[in-house]
């Protein structure tokens, strides 16, 4: 495809609209557009790559294909056969284990939404104003204690929820 044509236009656009300044603007104003020329081929040139792999998006069995024969884009369109069914995916590994020891704080966070009883929310929030800290401070003291085995000294009963009495060393049971 031939760009000079579109480049040519968009020149003599600026000519015109120079025509009516004085002759050091215009020598000005074409100095700009031959500095300009190739950054205007280059555009012109991703305009026709997007447009190619916006009409490729919409074909099922054709591809626009542009590629570059010296400075100018030529286009193609090729032709291609379906492309057979994948077989499934084997299933993915299991995940690895999180460590056993947690660390204190890492500095990174992740929201998770729980659905808890009405009544076992009113509970935990009645705790964590015993405790002077918000609902979600408590929680997260009671997860690290649930997951870690440490317990704070100089935390009450009021503020601490009590462990479970079924605890191993890798897994905790029954209810926070």
């Amino acid at each position: 495809m031939n760009l000079d044509p579109y480049l040519s236009s968009v020149l003599a656009d600026l000519d015109r609209a120079t025509a009516l300044a004085d002759e050091q603007t215009r020598d000005v104003a074409a100095r700009v557009a031959t500095a300009v020329e190739p950054a205007l081929r280059l555009a012109l040139v991703h305009a026709l790559s997007d447009a190619a792999a916006s009409i490729t998006s919409e074909l099922g069995d054709a591809a626009v294909v542009v590629r570059m024969e010296g400075r100018e884009p030529v286009l193609s369109v090729h032709r291609t056969e379906a492309a057979p069914p994948m077989p499934p995916a084997p299933p993915a590994p299991p995940a690895p284990e999180p460590p056993e020891v947690l660390a204190e704080d890492d500095g990174e966070t992740a929201r998770v939404t729980v659905r808890l009883p009405q009544s076992l929310k009113a509970a935990v929030e009645r705790r964590a104003l015993e405790a002077d800290v918000s609902l979600n401070t408590w929680i997260v003291q009671a997860l690290r204690r649930a997951t870690t085995g440490a317990s704070s000294s100089s935390s009450s009963s009021a503020e601490t929820p009590t462990a479970s009495p079924t605890r191993t060393p890798r897994r905790v049971t029954g209810w926070a």
